[in-house]
Formats: C-alpha cells, sequence, structure tokens
C-alpha cells in the first residue's frame, strides 16, 4: 500500500486504538488535566514528506505540558481528544515541537535534505513540508516546587522501554535514518539502535 499523509495518520490512529499505553498506571506524576490523561500524540506529518527522498524522521525528547494545563484541558475536549493537536493549527508555520521549531534540529533537517542528491528539496521551499516530527515519548511528566506549584521534568528512564514511537512511527512513515546518525538528544542509554521492519533507526544521545 502507497502511503500518503492522510493514510499515516490513520494508520497511527488505529495502532494507538489497539496499542494504548497508560503511564498513569506506572508512574504518579503524569501530566493531566483534573485525573484526565492525554493519549500519545500523532506524529507531524509534512505535506511532501512521502514524496520526498531521503524520508527525515525528527524527535525531540518528551513533551512538556507541566505548565499548560489550560492547553491540555482544551485538546482534551477536542473531538479526537488530542490525538491530532499536531494538525490543529495549520495557518501557523510551526511545527509545533519546540525543539525543532526554535532549535538545531530543523537546520540539520535542511542540511539533509540539501545533500541528498535524490531530495527534491530546494532552499526557497519549507524544510517543515518534507519532514516528519515527533517526540520519542508523547507522555508530560511534573514535579512540585516547594510553593506546591507544577515543573516539567524528564520522563522516568523505564518508560523509554515502552515508547512504541521507537518502532511503529518510523515503520508506518517508512522513515529513512541516516546511519551517520546525527544527534537527536533522546534517551538515556549512549546508543539505541533498533530494526524494525527492514529499517534501522540509530539514535545517538548528547549528555
Amino acid at each position: 500500500m502507497k502511503l500518503d499523509r492522510e493514510k499515516a495518520k490513520s494508520t497511527l490512529l488505529d495502532h494507538h486504538s489497539s496499542q494504548e499505553y497508560y503511564p498513569q498506571n506506572q508512574y504518579p506524576n503524569v501530566v493531566n488535566a483534573n485525573g484526565q490523561y492525554l493519549s500519545p500524540y500523532i506524529p507531524y506529518i509534512g505535506k511532501s514528506y512521502f514524496d520526498s527522498k531521503p524520508r527525515v524522521l525528527i524527535y525531540a525528547m518528551a513533551q512538556n505540558l507541566a505548565r499548560a494545563p489550560r492547553l491540555v484541558k482544551a485538546w482534551l475536549e477536542k473531538p479526537d481528544k488530542g490525538l491530532l493537536r499536531q494538525y490543529y493549527d495549520q495557518a501557523t508555520p510551526r511545527v509545533h515541537v519546540n525543539p525543532y521549531d526554535d532549535g538545531h534540529l530543523k537546520v540539520i533537517a535542511a542540511l539533509t535534505l540539501s545533500l541528498s542528491p535524490e531530495s527534491s528539496f530546494t532552499p526557497t521551499d519549507s524544510v517543515d513540508d518534507f519532514v516528519a516530527v515527533t517526540n520519542l515519548v508523547k507522555f508530560s511528566f511534573y514535579r512540585e516546587s516547594k510553593d506546591g506549584s507544577r515543573l516539567d521534568v524528564n520522563p522516568p528512564k523505564g518508560i523509554y522501554d515502552e515508547a512504541y514511537a521507537v518502532k511503529a512511527i518510523p515503520a508506518c512513515l517508512k522513515a529513512q535514518v541516516d546511519p551517520m546518525r546525527f544527534p537527536q538528544g533522546v534517551g538515556y542509554t549512549p546508543q539505541v539502535i533498533t530494526k524494525y521492519q527492514g529499517f534501522t533507526l540509530t539514535v545517538i544521545v548528547q549528555r
């Protein structure tokens, strides 16, 4: 089956329905809104992602929503309960994953596409149209400050063993991750390599 953006979103929604994971059953400090928890969101997929080579899938670490309770509540009130939140504000030229929007990951993506002889990307194109972007861990965690307010905190180490994104998403998106391994800043081990449906995903951690 030839995938496109909409088919990929539908496939991942179906996968979510069959492979739900509830971190709140294992960890006491999962961000929520009055006891309601956000499910893992569907990654941002650029409109030209499936028509481009190489297909660049970019990971940030985890969402940081401990200080955004109104946003969490607003997403939970949507018909899809926030699963498609990366697509709510398509008029804004942002992917809404801050390490990508505001950091060096977008530059790395543009360089990767520019240097590939197979790529149709040009300097006048929006790199956002040619990439897929997500968080490795799609849940937010918090810690309480001395005054009782909630602050963002990195996910527990063990949750990476349950991160379905490591296998399901690259397979569905037919991601081609360069074996030269650009640092992506995820995980706790020095290097994570996983093979799934013929693809090799390599992630290097910057400590």
